[in-house]
This record gives structure tokens, sequence and C-alpha cells, in this order.
């Protein structure tokens, strides 16, 4: 076997600041001699891939199909019964709230929360 140039790359998609897919290869290479064990040198040249790619790519995450993303800091939604739950105690008129009456009746968190909140509107006159 002769002296041979060898190489390893490793490409990315990311999504950039504005939502956009960007793609970055990174790569490296190395010239072996004879006595290289090939597969020995390839391995480690791939390990410098992964490498780089891991300081390159600190504020990305990983995610299905090794495509990493921004992190991205997503709120919960309430349910429908927390947000019912907080439409009946954001009350601030006493005719506003009794509109909600019969359904507080259909469960016991919105009958507490109704009950709650007529109390403080009517010690509030």
């Amino acid at each position: 076997m002769k002296v041979e140039p060898i190489s390893v790359s490793g490409s990315y998609e990311y999504m950039d600041n504005y939502g956009l897919k960007r793609w970055k290869k990174i790569s490296i290479g190395a010239t072996i001699k004879e006595e290289d064990n090939v597969i020995d040198c390839i391995s480690e040249l791939d390990k410098k891939v992964e490498e780089a790619y891991k300081n390159i790519s600190k504020e990305l995450s990983i995610v299905a199909d090794n495509v990493p993303v921004l992190e991205v800091q997503v709120e919960t939604k309430k349910n429908a019964t927390e947000s019912m739950i907080e439409a009946i105690t954001t009350c601030t008129e006493e005719a506003t709230l009794k509109t909600f009456e019969k359904l507080a009746k259909s469960k016991p968190e919105f009958q507490k929360a109704y009950d709650l909140t007529m109390e403080l509107l009517t010690n509030k006159r």
C-alpha cells in the first residue's frame, strides 16, 4: 500500500434565527503512511469531525434525524378548564360573573372559582 490522503466529512442542517434552514459541512483530511491502519485513521478523523461539530453548535439542539435546530422556549397553553377558571376569577362585575352561573354548576372547580369570586365582589360593595 502507498501513502494516500484521506478525508472525512459530515454535514448538518439547522434553523437560523429567522427560521430559515441552513446547511453546514465540516471536513477534515489527513495523509496516511503505509504502515497506518486505514480504518483506525478514518475512525479518528470521524471523531474529530464530531468533536468539531459539537464545539461549533453549542447553541443548537439535536432533534430527530440528527438535524439540529435552535432551542426555542415554548409556552404551554392552558387547558380549557384552566382557561375557564381564569375567566371566572378575573370577572370584576357581578353581572358579568352571573353569566358563568350555569356553567359553574357543571364542575366543582368552576363552582369553587365562581363562589370565591362572587364572595369577593359582594364584599367590595
